[in-house]
């Protein structure tokens, strides 16, 4: 996987716009816990069991065949068997080391930084022995890593540290992070910042947090110091950018950090009583908090999620490309408060909240995934006509 630049363009491989996926688990067996899940098992057999007989083989299977016909990559939460069947057909993967949990309970422990260096140099190791468990070589298979999921917004959301204090330990950890994964993980990898929160460059008084939206690139706000930090010792800026992408000022981030940005997390997810009449009734009649950025109609989330690519490709060069978050999302929120979904909060390309009448398999909605792989090629080819 490797990172190009002509003057203020920069791409990966060969590609003029690289588009993903977050999240191809075989999780939602286990957290969902509306009709018809593990929890309630019709004639002892879970879910999971009822869509895939032949097992997890066939889940991958299934799985690669959706995910290629409109993605390049996939990132955070893939299943290691299906991230080796995918790079087998050519697609990236771009694992993160210390997911969510894993940040939260290093967050909850008190943030520090040899305990962070440690977890990620275990989780390094750890990752090199799957992916050779299930017959994968290393070098070959990651070609992309970073090793937290918004360290510096955990830390500072759970109390933990305040806005100095987290500055200070990103400008020590981050550095020696990027140099333990240079160590442990074979191959030479593509080496991401950990993944950054959108939300950050926003002021929180409460947490005496200073963001960007009213600095200039340099200036006294602590997100301009946080990306110092995390960019020291990386190849790309891992950032997640839900809403209008020009709020995010991905410019100044790019011409402060000098390096190329990859969008980790988005969304357009579909808020449509066609693609699930349950989670529409949910949140249009119940009112539950809808959370992120979303569209009312499939042929609405596909265009939208256009825009937001070709805005990429025409005015951020620097945008290597994003990764739609997340692909079968379920709902684990399980819960009676206005913050939690029984029919999960997202309605992307894959949805096992329902199933078809017929066959009593997964929903596939193949009109989002091929509208969005449509987008993506006008995406990638503009992006290579633009090169200087």
């Amino acid at each position: 996987m490797k990172l190009n630049r002509s003057g203020d363009r920069w791409w990966i491989g060969g590609r003029g716009y690289t588009f993903g996926v977050q999240g191809a688990m075989p999780e939602w067996w286990r957290q969902w816990r509306g009709p018809g899940g593990r929890s309630a098992p019709i004639r002892g057999r879970s879910a999971f069991d009822r869509q895939y007989p032949d097992g997890m083989g066939a889940w991958v299977l299934d799985q690669a065949n959706m995910i290629e016909r409109c993605s390049q990559i996939v990132g955070q939460w893939t299943d290691v068997r299906l991230a080796l069947e995918l790079r087998k057909r050519g697609l990236w993967w771009a694992p993160v080391l210390l997911p969510n949990e894993e940040t939260n309970a290093w967050a909850k422990r008190g943030a520090s930084v040899s305990d962070g260096i440690d977890l990620v140099r275990s989780a390094a190791r750890e990752l090199v022995e799957r992916v050779e468990r299930f017959g994968g070589d290393p070098a070959e298979a990651i070609n992309a890593v970073s090793d937290f999921q918004e360290p510096i917004w955990a830390a500072l959301r759970f109390g933990i540290l305040n806005a100095d204090q987290a500055v200070e330990v990103a400008r020590e950890l981050f550095p020696a992070c990027a140099q333990v994964m240079r160590e442990e993980l074979p191959g030479e990898p593509l080496i991401a910042s950990p993944k950054l929160a959108g939300s950050t460059r926003k002021d929180f008084v409460e947490w005496g947090w200073i963001g960007t939206e009213n600095d200039d690139p340099g200036g006294d706000s602590h997100r301009w110091q946080l990306l110092t930090a995390s960019a020291s010792g990386r190849d790309v800026l891992a950032l997640n950018c839900y809403g209008d992408r020009s709020k995010h000022r991905l410019e100044d981030q790019y011409r402060w950090t000098g390096l190329p940005i990859m969008i980790t997390e988005f969304s357009r997810w579909i808020l449509d009583p066609r693609a699930n009449r349950r989670r529409w009734a949910e949140f249009k009649i119940l009112q539950k908090s809808t959370t992120y950025p979303h569209e009312d109609s499939i042929g609405a989330s596909v265009d939208a999620v256009e825009r937001d690519i070709m805005h990429d490709v025409e005015r951020e060069p620097w945008v290597i490309g994003s990764m739609i978050y997340l692909w079968s999302y379920h709902a684990w929120n399980w819960g009676r408060s206005k913050r939690h979904r029984a029919m999960g909060y997202l309605g992307h390309a894959v949805d096992p909240t329902i199933t078809d009448r017929k066959t009593f398999r997964e929903t596939r909605n193949i009109g989002w995934i091929d509208g969005v792989g449509r987008a993506v090629e006008r995406a990638d080819k503009r992006g290579k006509e633009l090169r200087p």
